[in-house]
C-alpha cells in the first residue's frame, strides 16, 4: 500500500482484501477538503459485472490509509443491483486525434486515453474503470473535451 500525491489528487495503490485485485485509486483533494471529520471515509466500487464489490477507505489528512472494510454485496432498496447512470453513457470521438496532439499540448496523456477509450462502445463507467479514473474526476475531462470538441455522449 501507497500513496502518491499530485497537485489536485492522490494515488493510492492498495490490493483489494477481496478479490486481491492490485487497484490504483485517485482521489481528488476535494473530498479531503470537505471532510468534516478525520479519517474520512471514500467508497470505490470495481470488480465484474456479476461479482461487483467495494472497499471503503478510511483516510487521513494525508492520505494514509488508516483503515478498510470490504462490501461485498452491493444491491439496491428492491435487492437489484445498483443502476449506475454512467453504464448507460457512451463517449464518441468526433474525429481521429493525432498522437502529435500530446506532444504539441493540445491534450494531456490522460485525455488522449480516454480518447482512445472513446470508440462508441465504452461507456463512461467502462472508461473510469479501465483508466481508474474516479468518475468525478473523469467527468470533469470529459466535459473539457466536450467543450474542445473532440467528443460526444450519447445513450
Amino acid at each position: 500500500m501507497s500513496v502518491i500525491k499530485h497537485n489536485s489528487y492522490a494515488e493510492i495503490l492498495i490490493k483489494c482484501p477481496h478479490c486481491h485485485q492490485n487497484l490504483n485509486i485517485k482521489i481528488d483533494n476535494i473530498h479531503r477538503d470537505k471532510a468534516e471529520r478525520f479519517p474520512f471515509e471514500f467508497l470505490y466500487i470495481h470488480g465484474e459485472s456479476n461479482a461487483r464489490h467495494a472497499i471503503t477507505l478510511y483516510l487521513d489528512y494525508d492520505f494514509q490509509v488508516r483503515g478498510i472494510e470490504v462490501v461485498k454485496y452491493i444491491k439496491d432498496e428492491e435487492n437489484k443491483d445498483i443502476d449506475i447512470p454512467e453504464k448507460k453513457i457512451f463517449l464518441k470521438r468526433k474525429s481521429k486525434i493525432p498522437p502529435m496532439a500530446k506532444k504539441l499540448g493540445i491534450i494531456s496523456q490522460k485525455d488522449y486515453e480516454i480518447l482512445q477509450l472513446a470508440d462508441g462502445t465504452n461507456s463512461i463507467l467502462d472508461i473510469s474503470q479501465k483508466l481508474k479514473i474516479p468518475l468525478i474526476e473523469l467527468s470533469k475531462i470529459i466535459q473539457k473535451l466536450k467543450d474542445k470538441e473532440f467528443i460526444e455522449e450519447f445513450k
